[in-house]
């Protein structure tokens, strides 16, 4: 008896940095019968910065599928709780204080303020100061 929520459900087996990379896996999969859908193509193809930010264009399949195309892309499926960030920036970034989540991001005062205040003022503004916010709970924080 098959599950029918593993067909429902689609699973991430790749993600590319480059558009033409992400259809050249896609249509291989198509080519052996395996239905599969590009996720966030779109947003890196307009704007190849935003890659890093947004995890790639994901290749995605039906979970009944996943182990198949993996094997066809010779690459094991990426668990979805994975975090996009590389281990040395996991290590640098500190937990949040309040939910100890390490899905934390730096958020630094606008180079724009900084100089309008150094011209207007002669010294940068004390409120303008670094802060690391967490994407979990959006507590805030000073930088040390």
């Amino acid at each position: 008896m098959r599950d029918k929520d593993a067909d429902t459900r689609l699973v991430t087996v790749a993600a590319f940095d480059h558009p033409y990379r992400a259809q050249f896996a896609r249509m291989r999969l198509d080519a052996e019968g395996i239905e599969s859908f590009l996720l966030d193509e779109n947003i890196v193809t307009m704007n190849p910065m935003f890659a890093v930010g947004v995890g790639g264009i994901k290749l995605q399949v039906r979970e009944s599928d996943a182990a198949r195309a993996a094997e066809i892309l010779g690459q094991k499926p990426i668990p979805e709780e994975s975090v996009v960030d590389t281990p040395e920036e996991e290590s640098m970034t500190p937990p949040c204080p309040e939910c100890n989540s390490s899905n934390v991001c730096f958020k630094k005062t606008p180079s724009f303020l900084v100089f309008l205040s150094l011209l207007l003022l002669g010294l940068p503004l004390p409120f303008l100061q670094k802060k690391w916010i967490c994407r979990r709970c959006g507590f805030s924080w000073e930088a040390k």
